[in-house]
């Protein structure tokens, strides 16, 4: 590589290690710890997920399990140091293990060969990628104006890819085939399968037997011990997931929809419905949201997805001007939002769709209030967005 801003030395030279830690112990650990270093939790097997939670919230990237003493205890190690904004140096990332695609702790979806920012290029030549992720030279140019004059990254491609993911050819497994129960330790948040099957880190999955061997070789997948068999569940596959939920089947399975409509809205003037500065915030927004709450419409998405911060966070890691617009949108009540889990170091994921469209309980649920959306599409058009 030309240059590379993370050394692994920095994340290695610090670390904390806990021994059966509660939820306050492990953030305690993982405040202390410097900008980056790395953290141990060494916990009883039941536990592993609640841990993986607490140390997702708080930043922790590169999450890994280690089962111990056949399966009854995990050493869980993470690292932290998410540290930056998101600058283009030209840097692409591939990844080379045995499933179709993978998606790390910043909601990042590697369909092959994708562009990196530097500081995700720079994570991704750590220790635990080794092996499954290779990282192209940047470009000398870009990496120099990193000093002065640094160019910006568009993160904002959560939903495209998952959309270039839902395209590939997925040879469904036959009815009957074998199967065998694997567990995934990571570093990824998931795997998905050629089959289409998801493999979420730190969870118990049956796979067909003949995918097993490659992703042992290349991935470092687990076969479980015989007498946890029956903790393994069925995977969700992803191209029929894809077409329930969309891209959020893959956030940590968060998302639920209903084909309930909610309760309809009376037949008010537009005028009435969205107050003037809504409807002059509508005319103002940029051609790509304006596509995006168009597509939401005409093909009864139940939301949309961009990845970025607000332009008006100061400790936004990666501006995005259309959620600056979209979080505009939801202040003045056309739209409403969800915030997927985040610590202050990653990229932020928000969801949103119309007004009165998500409610929140243990997890959001989504549903289409079509005779809002009429009214929105009405307003899109007499702005010019339905000529666009």
């Amino acid at each position: 590589m030309t240059t590379c801003l993370l050394a692994s030395e920095d994340f290695m030279a610090h670390r904390e290690i806990l021994e059966n830690p509660d939820e306050t112990a492990v953030r305690d650990a993982f405040a202390r710890l410097p900008k980056r270093g790395r953290i141990e939790v060494r916990c009883r097997w039941e536990r592993r997920l609640e841990m993986q939670r607490i140390l997702s919230v708080m930043g922790a990237f590169a999450i890994r399990h280690y089962p111990r003493s056949d399966f009854q205890d995990v050493q869980i190690t993470a690292l932290k140091g998410k540290v930056g904004a998101c600058f283009e140096t030209g840097r692409s990332a591939i990844y080379g293990g045995a499933a179709l695609a993978v998606m790390d702790d910043d909601y990042h979806l590697i369909v092959g060969k994708i562009r990196v920012c530097e500081k995700t290029g720079g994570l991704y030549t750590l220790p635990p990628y080794e092996g499954l992720l290779t990282v192209t030279e940047g470009d000398a140019g870009l990496i120099k104006r990193l000093e002065t004059d640094p160019v910006s990254f568009d993160c904002n491609t959560f939903e495209p890819d998952a959309e270039l993911l839902a395209t590939q050819v997925f040879v469904h497994e036959a009815s009957g085939e074998s199967t065998i129960p694997v567990f995934y330790p990571g570093p990824f948040s998931l795997l998905v399968l050629r089959n289409g099957a998801i493999l979420r880190r730190g969870h118990c999955t049956c796979i067909a037997t003949n995918d097993v061997k490659d992703l042992q070789e290349r991935d470092g997948l687990l076969v479980l011990p015989p007498h946890f068999a029956q903790k393994a569940e069925q995977p969700v596959n992803y191209s029929v997931a894809y077409k329930t939920l969309g891209a959020g089947c893959l956030l940590d399975g968060e998302i639920q929809t209903t084909a309930n409509p909610v309760a309809t809205i009376p037949d008010k003037p537009l005028e009435v419905l969205f107050s003037k500065q809504a409807l002059d915030e509508i005319g103002r927004i940029s051609n790509g949201l304006r596509r995006r709450l168009l597509r939401l419409i005409e093909e009864e998405e139940p939301y949309f997805i961009l990845t970025g911060s607000d332009p008006k966070d100061p400790q936004g890691c990666c501006p995005n001007t259309q959620v600056g617009e979209a979080n505009r949108l939801v202040d003045l009540g056309l739209l409403s939002c969800y915030r997927a889990n985040a610590a202050a170091e990653s990229c932020t994921t928000t969801i949103y769709a119309f007004a009165g469209e998500i409610t929140v309980g243990d997890k959001p649920e989504f549903s289409v209030n079509g005779a809002r959306r009429r009214k929105a599409l009405a307003v899109l058009a007499r702005t010019g967005g339905h000529a666009l």
